[in-house]
């Protein structure tokens, strides 16, 4: 890391000095000594850890003394950071004060969590721990679908004798089987179980977290040690009623199963990498097909512009179930903590995949297929758009209606089997769901050094037991799905626990869920589901809530990160938005190394905006530091925040212009403007006309006809991950 960044760093300390009055010279000097002699870990690591302390006091309402532990404490406060630290908490005590001082929450969170993100490559240890992890959690979504389908199985309940098979066969980790129609809702009438604590607090105490990975996974369904019994207890009634708001949110209410025939959906390639190393326009050339997609995704119909092509059929190759080529599983930077796993799917299993995707996300944002029940679940998932997590965020800030909760591993928990079990009665959307998930996975050999004990001689093959991973284009709506199920679970339990006065039964479930208006002063289903958000695996419950959807979230294989989930307090976080008592405290962050050359063109984009950034947050000594160097190596003038050049945003000025546009009567500015480098592949004939048919947007129309588009532009491979900035003329807005 080049030494400019963290004179960018020692600038906001001198920012926080002149704004709030307060000594940070021992604070700098800590910095650079602790750089010195532990490195770059102190401010991409440490920084953020101490980060994560603070946040938990804020929400907790002090500093205990388990806080803070690397640092030196002078009272109850840490010395780093102590003069704004001071303006937060009492110095003795360590107590929340009455009024703490908004701006100094940011200034330390800025300090702390602003080389957090920066790119730089991980080590090799934290690599193969992450990898670890992702096993981890694949063995558990098994050890989990076991755990339910016993849970199904065993007439554990007293009063309750009749066992629900149909449950204990979609469970079943070894394949799908339909249950009979009409014998579903009655089936879990009788097998509703035993309810959980719907306030319960702590950890989920389940085998699948401890030595059930390690010695138990290959063990038959049907078998349960003493543990797994215990959960089995606790948690029947879970999956009863997981199946219940299942039924009524997809089937009844949001879901159109009809529109994933295969005649309604329109598949597309992804601007991605795949497993076979396929890019760009080289994708049109399906070169094999997955046997098992033919029910759903038909190679005649998805693969050919229209049957007068039908000849390049013939080079495709049909691959059985054995044959299919696994998912690829790579590392991918996130933070000096640890890399991002995600998987690369095959070409043909992306391309169908993101068939389903694209009418799945619009019908769930839409959030209702029925006029006649309302709008109710409308933004309720959202996925183009993060805004109303953040306002809720915002609002919880303020007046702590509101939680905030993170689940950590979000997309690796979730059990192939659980989202069977969801799409019980949306058939037609599960069959194209099933029908383009990858079921293996191959982990290279660099990556897997040791198995069972033993080098490896080649890569890992597992069996995948999560429905998916990312890098599939099914993952971020199915696992919303789940999500949101598991949530209103939490919340039904909780709400069905107060109608019953203490003890729910299935009668009081069904009365919830059909219930329009609030039951004994309860708000019903559709009260509680329209205060519900979720984005990614950022969910907002309201606060009333929190501790029994924590607790039926973990009761689903998903773990909580304790970390970012706040529901006390005043301090929220949702979406990349950091709020205190209604004010943002959101950090900016530094992504990549201060450029030292004029060749060094990603760096300089990402400084400038960086300069931006900091300056619009009222950094203003580290903004003049970067406005001298970005001097040094390209001209930056003044424009306005929606200008297509770089340039440098100014409150005070207006933005530089020095030319007139006669056409278009504005004001234009020189600057250097990123062009994207373009790169084409040439395409035979089928495959030009299939992009061509396969294109997004409404088709240009001339005198009737589809206006043909240029061959050029069908051969431009899309995006480059190179860019080059050129010096044009452009308005200065």
């Amino acid at each position: 890391m080049k030494s400019q960044s963290i004179l960018v760093l020692l600038d906001i300390l001198k920012d926080a000095s002149i704004s709030l009055r307060v000594n940070t010279i021992r604070d700098a000097k800590c910095i650079l000594e602790r750089v010195k002699r532990e490195g770059v870990s102190f401010l991409t690591l440490t920084l953020p850890d101490f980060c994560t302390d603070f946040e938990k006091s804020l929400s907790e309402g002090r500093v205990s003394t388990s806080r803070f532990l690397a640092f030196k404490k002078r009272g109850a406060l840490p010395r780093f950071l102590g003069g704004l630290l001071g303006l937060i908490f009492d110095t003795k005590s360590g107590e929340l004060l009455q009024e703490p001082n908004v701006n100094a929450i940011l200034f330390v969170r800025q300090i702390t969590l602003m080389h957090k993100k920066i790119e730089l490559p991980c080590s090799r240890a934290r690599t193969l721990k992450a990898i670890r992890a992702y096993l981890e959690t694949n063995e558990s979504c098994l050890s989990w679908t076991i755990c339910a389908q016993a849970a199904a199985l065993q007439p554990l309940t007293p009063g309750f004798p009749r066992k629900e098979p149909s449950m204990a066969r979609l469970l079943s980790p070894y394949g799908a089987t339909w249950s009979e129609e009409g014998q579903d809702i009655a089936e879990i009438a009788h097998c509703w179980g035993t309810r959980a604590d719907p306030d319960h607090q702590g950890e989920v105490s389940t085998p699948h977290r401890d030595t059930y990975l390690k010695t138990e996974v290959q063990r038959p369904p049907g078998e349960m040690s003493a543990a797994e019994l215990k959960w089995t207890l606790q948690y029947e009634g879970y999956l009863a009623m997981f199946r219940l708001i299942s039924y009524e949110l997809w089937s009844e209410w949001m879901i159109d199963d009809r529109a994933f025939l295969p005649e309604n959906l329109i598949p597309k390639h992804g601007p991605g990498a795949t497993a076979e190393r396929i890019k760009g326009n080289a994708k049109y050339k399906l070169s094999s097909w997955h046997d098992r997609l033919e029910a759903c995704f038909p190679l005649d119909l998805f693969g050919i512009p229209n049957w007068g092509h039908h000849e390049a059929l013939a080079d495709v190759r049909m691959l059985a179930r054995e044959n299919e080529p696994p998912v690829r599983v790579v590392p991918v930077p996130k933070t000096l903590k640890g890399p991002r796993v995600i998987s690369i799917e095959p070409v043909c299993m992306q391309y169908t995949q993101q068939a389903v995707m694209e009418v799945l996300v619009k019908q769930l944002e839409r959030g209702n297929r029925n006029p006649k029940i309302g709008s109710f679940a409308e933004g309720v998932l959202n996925f183009s758009s993060n805004k109303r997590n953040q306002d809720l965020a915002l609002k919880g800030s303020r007046d702590g209606s509101y939680a905030t909760l993170d689940l950590k591993d979000a997309s690796d928990r979730v059990p192939y089997s659980l989202v069977r079990l969801m799409l019980a009665h949306c058939p037609n959307l599960w069959a194209a769901c099933d029908a383009s998930r990858s079921h293996q996975a191959r982990i290279r050999k660099d990556l897997c050094p040791f198995v069972n004990g033993k080098a490896a001689t080649r890569g890992l093959d597992i069996p995948l037991w999560r429905f998916a991973s990312m890098g599939s284009a099914l993952c971020f709506p199915i696992e919303a799905m789940v999500f949101l199920t598991a949530v209103m679970v939490g919340i039904g339990l909780h709400s069905i626990s107060k109608i019953g006065g203490g003890l729910g039964t299935f009668y009081d479930a069904i009365s919830w869920l059909n219930a329009k208006d609030e039951i004994k002063g309860i708000a019903s289903f559709r009260q509680a589901l329209s205060q519900v958000c979720i984005y990614g695996d950022d969910i907002i419950v309201p606060t009333d809530y929190a501790k029994s959807v924590k607790a039926s979230l973990e009761a689903f294989n998903l773990k909580v990160n304790t970390n970012k989930t706040f529901f006390t307090g005043r301090f929220r976080e949702s979406c990349g938005l950091d709020a205190y008592d209604g004010h943002r405290v959101t950090p900016v962050y530094i992504h990549t190394d201060v450029p030292t050359s004029r060749r060094q063109e990603k760096e300089i984009i990402s400084t400038v905006s960086l300069r931006n950034q900091l300056y619009q947050a009222g950094f203003w000594v580290a903004v003049a530091r970067l406005d001298r160097h970005l001097g040094q190596y390209i001209t930056l003038p003044r424009t306005g925040d929606q200008a297509t050049i770089l340039g440098r945003i100014s409150f005070y000025t207006k933005a530089e212009a020095t030319r007139w546009d006669t056409e278009m009567h504005r004001w234009l500015v020189k600057g250097y403007k990123v062009h994207p480098k373009k790169v084409s592949t040439e395409m035979c004939d089928h495959q030009a006309l299939l992009k061509f048919f396969l294109r997004r947007g409404r088709p240009s129309v001339e005198g009737g006809w589809l206006k043909p588009e240029s061959r050029e532009n069908l051969d431009s491979d899309g995006r480059s991950p190179a860019v080059a900035l050129k010096l044009v003329w452009a308005p200065a807005a």
